[in-house]
Order: C-alpha cells, then structure tokens, then sequence
C-alpha cells in the first residue's frame, strides 16, 4: 500500500525557532518558472516589510496570509493527513458529479455510479489514490519554486520544489550543508495564497487541479471494472450465451488497431463504402474454455455497430475448428503441455481467425524478403489461416500461421526464443532497427522439424 504520503514526520528544526510572527519577517522572495513542450514562463515577487506593513509591487500584502506560511513552515512532528490536502468526505461529495470524466458521461447510470461511489469513498482516496496522483506519476513540463524568507536578524530559510504533481510535494530545504526533504501541503497552499494570479505555477501550488488528477487515477483503477460493466450493459444477451462455456478475462467494447484490428489501409483506397465496413467499436476480449488447457486463450475482435456483434454467430460457428486445427498440431500441443508457463491466444477477429488486416500486415513483411519469398501455393490459403500469438517468459513473444495442412509459419519474434526456437536458427530481417525484434518467413512441419528457414 501505497500511503508515505501521510505518514511523513517533519523530522528537523529550522535554524530560527518561534518564527511564526509576521513582524519578525525581513522579505519574502519567490521565483517560479516552468519549462517544457509548452510555452516557458517565470514569475518572481518580493515581498517587504515596511513599518509592519508588507508590500509587493506596489500593492500591500495581508499580513495574515504571511502568519500563514510562517505556521506551516512550523507544523513539524506531526502526520499530514487528507484534510492538510483540502480533502473531506463533503470535498468529496461536492466534487464527485463535477469530476466525472467526459467519456463516462454519456455512459449507462451504473458505470457513472462505480466512478462517483469510488470518487466519494475516502478511505479508497487515501489508501489507493493520493500517492499515486501526488508522487508516482510524471508530466511533460519541468516546474520550480524557490522560497527565501529572511528575518529582522538577517537569519533565513530557503525552499525549493521541482516537483511536477499538484502541490509540488515534496518540498526541500538546505540547512547546515544537509538537506531535508518533507511533504507540506500546507506550506504549498501558503506559498500559493500569497502569488497573484497567472504567477507560473500558482495553480499546481494551490492543488486547484486535484479534483481532475483524482479522477483520472480513479478511472484507471476501475477501468476493468468499468469496460465489465459497459459490456454486459451492450452485450448482455451474447455473454449469457456464452457463460457456460467461456470464462471472460478481459473485455471492452473499444476501438483500436494493432497487428489484426482495425481498418486495413486497402479500405481508405477504396471509397467510403469500404472503410464504412471497417470504421466500427469491436468487442475485444480474451476468453478461457473449460475444455482448454488453462495456458489456451481465445482472443476476440468482433465488430459491434448498431448495438450488436455483426459477427457472434460465425465466432459461435466457427471457433471449434479453429481450436482444433491449433491443438492437433502435434509439436504445439506438446508443447504447450509440458510448458504451462507459456501462453497461447488463438485469435479471431471479424469472421475469421487471420483477419484482411493481419493478411494485409503480413504480406508488407514478406517484402523485406525479396520477390517469392513464399509460393502461390501458400499465399493461396492465407485467408484460412490460424492466427496465433504465444506468450513466454520475460515478455518475450512470437507470432505464427497454421496452414490448413498444419504446416507453421513463424511470422514474428519479440525476443531471444520462439516456443523450441531461437531466431538465429532462422533467416531474419530486423524489424524498426531493434535489436530483439525480427520478421520471419519459416515454415515448420507438423511434426516440428524445420522445412524451410
């Protein structure tokens, strides 16, 4: 569990003790600046004391507001907890409806209930949330503040933070050649309430973006849960045609694109109508078969347009003949017996197992090979083809074909090895000028020898 973040004991002493009287305060400088893909900024105040009274650019300063960085650079030896943060069980409740993210808006009432009860859940926010949004993720700007305060007596602190998140926590301070680092929240919110506004990073100081951080780290926790939901909510009457069979991994009805999904380039040639038949949401998931070793994943993507999948009833249809032709290939189901640790998806996408993409995608590949570099006897049949993608230890991976006659073709390897195989056992070409992924031609026969490289 994640939760430092409310645990920190401010373990040092400033060098000034008792420095909580705005009186007793000199000047107060601060210089903000901000760097990145965006436009760069820098903002600099200096704040003095003139006969008890605090002026800035002219305009005068609530002294109040300076008791109040002067007490949060004193809160020491104590927890910081949520309310330090602003957080509340009523923050919460009056920011949850406010904070629902724009693509959950229009979603079915119940997937807009699971995001509000987790928004409103404040243990949930403490032990799951907070960290994460506050000291564990990363941004692509380069903020700074720098904070120097100095006394009557001409003793000083000086403060700097070039954290990214809301808050720009943790803060750091040099006292006596050692350096101290702790979380504030307090001390943040001071140093803001005392900038104008548009000074660089006045908001992030202040945690004024909190509300959106949260949920966007909310619905990356549930978003399982939540693609759970939208799928029996769309889908329902085909799951339940299924759940005796099949057990769902994973599922969202979603849009994207890799190897084998989504719009082949051949259908933006072709006039509207054409990519209209490729341009739709698909039902992707994995699936589990009780009939199946427990390393078999069936791995789906199945149109789904005009609330329904244009393609279940040749998935029910046809999936069968596409597992058996996998599992009777003698060598791979060997294989994958004696090696529970590695993991076969069967894949079938729209109406077949090697969907136009992955034919489309393939054939580009052969060409770093030469002119015929396979025969017309087996391009013939790629559209028959068993497509799979096998999982191994280390992240490493590798794609192939089953021919109908159960010959293989190995078409992909991410790695050092490919289920009995290395890559230097083969010809290979290297694929986007890495070191570890290569593009294949070789074919194996069912009984696992190599009948061409």
């Amino acid at each position: 569990m994640k939760n430092a973040a409310f645990t920190i004991i401010f373990l040092f002493s400033f060098g000034f003790s008792i420095f909580a009287q705005s009186g007793t305060v000199s000047s107060i400088k601060i210089i903000s600046r901000e760097s990145g893909l965006g436009e760069n900024s820098q903002s600099k105040l200096f704040i003095k004391q003139k006969k008890g009274v605090f002026y800035a650019d002219g305009r005068k300063i609530d002294a109040k507001l300076v008791d109040n960085l002067l007490e949060a650079l004193n809160d020491t030896g104590r927890k910081i907890n949520l309310a330090d943060y602003g957080i509340t069980q009523e923050w919460l409740n009056a920011n949850a409806e406010k904070s629902l993210p724009q693509y959950l808006q229009k979603s079915a009432p119940n997937e807009k209930d699971l995001f509000l009860k987790h928004f409103r859940d404040i243990k949930f926010i403490e032990e799951k949330i907070l960290y994460e949004v506050l000291f564990d993720w990363w941004t692509d700007d380069y903020p700074s503040v720098e904070l120097k305060i100095v006394k009557k007596d001409n003793s000083k602190i000086e403060l700097n933070s070039s954290a990214q998140t809301d808050f720009m926590l943790p803060w750091k301070l040099v006292e006596n050649e050692k350096n101290y680092s702790f979380a504030n929240p307090r001390l943040s919110r001071a140093v803001a309430d005392l900038l104008p506004q548009k000074f660089t990073n006045k908001e992030r100081l202040s945690g004024k973006n909190l509300a959106p951080q949260m949920a966007r780290e909310i619905y990356n926790k549930i978003e399982a849960q939540l693609e759970e939901l939208e799928t029996q909510n769309k889908i329902g009457a085909e799951l339940a045609r299924i759940k005796d069979r099949y057990t769902v991994r994973k599922t969202a009805i979603s849009g994207i694109s890799s190897i084998d999904t989504g719009t082949p380039s051949s259908a933006y040639q072709s006039g509207d109508a054409e990519y209209q038949k490729w341009n739709f949401l698909s039902w992707n998931a994995e699936l589990k078969r009780n009939d199946l070793p427990a390393n078999v994943i069936i791995g789906v993507s199945l149109p789904y347009k005009e609330g329904k999948l244009s393609t279940f009833d040749a998935f029910l249809g046809n999936i069968d003949a596409i597992i058996s032709r996998a599992l009777s290939v003698e060598w791979l189901g060997k294989y994958i017996a004696e090696n529970p640790e590695t993991e076969l998806e069967i894949r079938f996408v729209g109406d077949r197992s090697f969907s136009p993409k992955a034919q489309e995608s393939f054939l580009e590949d052969l060409k770093v090979f030469g002119a015929n570099a396979l025969n017309a006897e087996i391009l013939n049949q790629l559209e028959k083809c068993v497509f799979l993608q096998v999982s191994e230890k280390g992240s490493k991976w590798s794609r192939w074909l089953i021919l109908p006659d159960k010959r293989m073709i190995l078409w992909q390897v991410n790695g050092d090895s490919a289920l009995k195989w290395k890559p230097a056992d083969f010809e290979t070409r290297n694929m986007y000028k890495t070191k570890d992924w290569f593009q294949m031609k070789a074919i194996i026969l069912p009984n696992g020898e190599i009948e061409s490289r």
